[in-house]
């Protein structure tokens, strides 16, 4: 993006820097493009990349070069992090995978310089993309490293790190480590006075002990995220928690307790524009209306599910509405 060749030929304006990019466009040395509703991007040749990467260790100037790159991708990593709460954040998660690997040159840039505060940092700020885009195994490799890399990190960026590692785990089946990780979040929470992840930790960990067969404790858990949630007025643990209690409802054969609890989850995701859920609660509605024998009504929520899954361009969720 512009913004980036601004940021890092460290020019005085971004009018400069369109002037120089102009220039090599013109050669032939950098190419234009525009996608469909995407902002403009550069892109150079593989070969002309490389000569450039020889001309900057000619000088001395790599290390800086790779620092600046680095710096200008962890902010565009936390920039309006977690954002995937609104059509907005979907916008960001899709603009994550255009610079996919840009985000990975930098992480291994800081993993080499054995930088752990940015490592954590960027790493707690890109795992909702990682979930999104069914980057697991890549993903967990990041967080696990950043953690081991900064035990005594900053404990807003430690508590972002363990959510993303612990909900990267649930999702590659690892749930007795993802209960383990959540478990770490919850005391964190509370020390930093963040509610909406006490919520969400108290959640998690319901839904995590359930899968480990501990009925009683993911009551108890998920009753109290939810009783957080609708305490502090906050939509988006309130949506996760009553989806969370529709599937517990609908494993128990309660079919009809699942129907009401995801009916309320997928009118208060709609009305708060909680678009990365809605997929999961219509997938619920209509195991739900399934076992209630509306069998016409099930299709409709499922084929939605797909739709929406297939548009937000998450193979997880058209794995599941498929089958």
């Amino acid at each position: 993006p512009l913004e980036a060749a601004e940021w890092l030929g460290e020019v005085s304006s971004p009018a400069a820097a369109l002037d120089h990019l102009a220039a090599l466009v013109e050669s032939s040395l950098v190419q234009f493009e525009r996608g469909a509703g995407d902002a403009a991007r550069y892109t150079i040749l593989t070969v002309i990349g490389e000569f450039g990467l020889e001309q900057l260790a000619a000088h001395g100037e790599t290390d800086q070069a790779r620092q600046r790159h680095a710096e200008w991708c962890r902010g565009l990593a936390e920039a309006g992090e977690p954002g995937s709460d609104r059509p907005a954040g979907d916008a960001r998660l899709r603009m994550l995978q255009r610079e996919h690997a840009n985000l990975q040159a930098a992480l291994r840039w800081f993993a080499d310089q054995g930088d752990g505060r940015s490592l954590l940092q960027m790493t707690g700020a890109l795992w909702q993309f990682w979930r999104e885009y069914a980057h697991f195994r890549e993903g967990r490799r990041w967080l696990e490293l950043a953690l081991d890399t900064a035990p005594e990190g900053a404990p807003e960026y430690r508590l972002r790190a363990l959510t993303g590692a612990g909900a990267l785990a649930w999702y590659s089946a690892d749930v007795a480590l993802a209960y383990a990780r959540i478990e770490q979040t919850l005391p964190l929470a509370r020390a930093v006075g963040n509610r909406e992840d006490e919520a969400f930790a108290q959640i998690n960990l319901g839904s995590l002990a359930s899968e480990l067969a501990y009925h009683d404790r993911a009551a108890t858990h998920l009753a109290a995220g939810l009783a957080l949630a609708r305490a502090a007025s906050l939509p988006a643990p309130t949506v996760l928690a009553l989806h969370n209690l529709g599937n517990q409802a609908w494993l128990d054969g309660n079919a009809a307790e699942s129907l009401r609890c995801l009916e309320e989850a997928l009118i208060l995701a709609r009305a708060h524009e909680i678009t990365w859920l809605v997929p999961n609660i219509l997938l619920g509605l209509g195991f739900a209306t399934t076992d209630l024998g509306d069998h016409a009504r099930a299709a409709a929520y499922l084929r939605e599910g797909l739709e929406l899954g297939h548009s937000r361009g998450n193979p997880g969720d058209v794995i599941e509405a498929l089958e």
